[in-house]
């Protein structure tokens, strides 16, 4: 099986390196957004005339963001779990926790932690799938 490649597709599963490099460029590319759109903010009030156009640049800088992170936490998990299904199924629960979670008080802090965890773990734990592909690759 090939490790994944692609930000947008679920071609392979990921070892720790890339879902590390992805979370690096994530983070690069909200920041950029984040000054871009805070910036256009700074400089246009936001009334019912250009509403719309505020809406349509916040859903392009949300809607790869948040397809790019579940597509990472899926290929992740399929690494570590060996199971393409198990993999979409819990990288879904976990999104949709994600957003319903923000919505409870106390839910919202408690859920941050296990999310958190989640994370770690998914960053320091080894994989089944990818290292047999390396060592199969080594052998050859």
């Amino acid at each position: 099986m090939k490790e994944g490649k692609q930000f947008f597709k679920l071609d392979g599963p990921i070892g720790r390196k890339k879902y590390l490099m992805t979370i690096v460029f994530l983070s690069v590319y909200s920041f950029v957004a984040c000054i871009v759109l805070g910036l256009f903010h700074a400089f246009v009030t936001v009334n019912k005339y250009n509403l719309i156009l505020f809406v349509i640049l916040w859903a392009i800088f949300l809607i790869p963001v948040i397809t790019v992170t579940w597509v990472n936490y899926t290929k992740r998990l399929w690494d570590l779990l060996g199971d393409k299904a198990n993999a979409i199924f819990y990288a879904t629960a976990i999104w949709i926790a994600n957003i319903a979670t923000t919505f409870i008080p106390v839910v919202k802090y408690i859920w941050g932690a296990i999310s958190l965890i989640i994370s770690v773990i998914l960053l320091l734990k080894k994989g089944k799938l990818v290292a047999q592909n390396k060592v199969r690759k080594n052998a050859e």
